[in-house]
């Protein structure tokens, strides 16, 4: 149980850090058996696996050091050279497969040669485990039922690799990362649908690419609602946005389907529709017609109370428009109706809507309705180009979103450690992408190059908060 605990223990610092066109190599995950529940791979030197000990040590609390120091362990667990050298471990991935959500069955895959240190390792550790060999793998299996498992897995390895298996070439095709410091893969006795996982790590950035299979018809079905980028060219938000989320919908979709949209839904169509002349429509088609398909919502201040709730702030809400005089008459309606003030700003019909604490504004500039609460028009209509905004990664997709992050952590009311945590999980890159394609959710996300063991840290401080 103490050598279990002790390999798990560095496969889990890894997993706690992650949380197209021709075939793709996908290294050892690819290379190891078919028939198992879960797959992980680390690469120890593309991940850092030096300042993720150190963070870990740094973080642990006293009394778990001590009950470390203190066991009969024959190595610094914190020194990575230590593991090297004691369990003769060579450069490259090191690979897990296991069975079940409680790993009933688990296995490691380590590039140690022929295994002999690592055999007298666990011997001098009072160990149990079974050992296997796959070219210049050491498959040392630390957890099992009973000894079919292990002749399972023997057979397993002279067998086709995962690589083969349908499933995963869905879950890598698009979204593996090659050189991925750390790569994970579940079948559905685990996460219900196949999910994968994959993580680079840079001097500059840490990317995440994770790949989920779509197991609801109906959400498939309807994928095709989503279209994909930002598509208007002139949504601004204000100068000082700390973050922003973008979402693009297929408008001549939705005016075909949105029928039988509203039946799964248990709207009333017919109530719907009631509405609409008193904004100028007579029909949804009509309606939808306006719209480009962009929706925007953009944050320059967060207002949190003392559980953690939004209690106020700043922020844009931004939809591109097809034909904007269509909308124009719809709002002077509402503004009536509301008894919002109408002015003029900038040459811009703005109306407002004071209610003492918040001020609301909508209007419609260059084809975008706007509706901000607390910010002013003209730093909108002055402000900068969403364009700009969501650049990389966060322009892809039919849902995108990024951060600044010295001016979230600025804008966000918390504590110095969490302003200091954000800086270090996101340094200049804050941006997330998802998308669906043939059956697959896709979504990357694009954090610092300290990301993880910024993660590390952030894990420790919330098991000290339960």
């Amino acid at each position: 149980m103490k050598l279990q605990i002790l390999f798990s223990a560095v496969l889990l610092m890894a997993v706690i850090a992650a949380c197209g066109g021709g075939e793709v190599d996908t290294g050892l995950l690819g290379r190891l058996p078919q028939g198992y529940d879960a797959y992980m791979t680390v690469d120890p030197e593309l991940i850092g696996i030096e300042e993720i000990l150190q963070a870990v040590e740094e973080n642990l609390p006293e009394h778990a050091l001590r009950d470390i120091e203190e066991s009969d362990i024959p190595l610094d667990p914190f020194q990575w050279s230590e593991w090297v050298e004691e369990m003769g471990i060579e450069s490259g991935e090191i690979g897990v497969i296991g069975l079940s959500e409680e790993f009933d069955f688990m296995a490691f895959f380590i590039p140690a040669g022929d295994g002999d240190k690592l055999r007298a390792f666990v011997e001098d550790s009072h160990g149990e485990a079974e050992f296997l060999q796959m070219d210049e793998y050491t498959v040392m299996v630390i957890n099992w039922d009973d000894r079919d498992q292990i002749e399972d897995l023997e057979e397993a390895l002279s067998g086709a690799p995962l690589s083969e298996n349908e499933k995963f070439t869905l879950l890598t095709e698009k979204a593996f990362l090659s050189d991925a410091a750390f790569s994970c893969v579940f079948f559905e006795e685990i996460t219900e649908v196949p999910f994968g996982a994959f993580m680079t790590v840079s001097d500059s950035e840490t990317e995440l690419s994770v790949a989920v299979a779509i197991d609801d018809e109906e959400l498939e079905q309807y994928s095709d609602m989503f279209g994909e980028g930002l598509q208007s060219r002139s949504i601004k938000f204000p100068l000082n946005t700390m973050a922003a989320v973008r979402s693009t919908l297929d408008m001549e979709w939705l005016a075909r389907e949105y029928g039988e949209l509203a039946e799964l839904s248990d709207a009333d169509v017919e109530d719907i529709e009631s509405g609409l002349p008193f904004l100028g429509f007579e029909s949804l088609e009509e309606f939808f017609g306006v719209f480009q398909g962009d929706y925007c919502v953009s944050l320059s201040e967060l207002e949190l109370d003392s559980h953690g709730e939004p209690s106020g702030g700043e922020g844009v809400l931004a939809i591109s428009l097809t034909d904007s005089e269509k909308l124009t008459a719809g709002l002077s309606m509402i503004s009536s109706f509301s008894e919002a003030d109408r002015e003029t700003v900038d040459g811009v019909t703005v109306y407002l809507i004071d209610e003492g604490t918040d001020r609301i504004w909508f209007f419609i500039s260059d084809d975008v309705f706007y509706l901000t609460l607390n910010v002013e028009p003209d730093d909108v209509i002055h402000g900068i180009s969403a364009q700009d905004f969501f650049s990389g990664e966060s322009a892809n997709g039919f849902m995108g979103g990024a951060a600044d992050p010295e001016l979230l952590a600025d804008g966000v009311s918390m504590d110095n450690d969490t302003e200091d945590m954000i800086r270090d999980i996101f340094s200049e890159n804050a941006q997330f992408s998802i998308s669906f394609s043939n059956g697959m959710a896709f979504s990357k996300v694009m954090a610092g190059p300290d990301a993880i063991e910024a993660l590390v840290k952030l894990g420790f401080r919330m098991s000290e908060q339960r």
